[in-house]
């Protein structure tokens, strides 16, 4: 991923770079992961929520193998 840096003071220019920022997001994910990201404003909170909800469910994943492993 290449960052492009971006004055938020020329605004046409950020605002450009945010829309693919976000439609890039929006392709990428699963249709069932869609409505937790779309209702944000930027790409840094979609990014968040992504990171929140995955974060997550790793956890959970996690201590779910480790009580498989302890029962065998």
């Amino acid at each position: 991923m290449i960052a492009i840096r971006v004055d938020p003071a020329s605004n046409s220019k950020y605002e450009e770079v945010m829309v693919r920022s976000k439609n890039i997001i929006l392709d990428e994910v699963k249709v069932h992961v869609v409505p937790h990201i779309a209702e944000k404003d930027t790409e840094n909170e979609m990014w968040e929520a992504l990171k929140k909800l995955y974060q997550h469910t790793s956890v959970q994943r996690r201590m779910l193998l480790e009580n498989q492993l302890q029962s065998y």
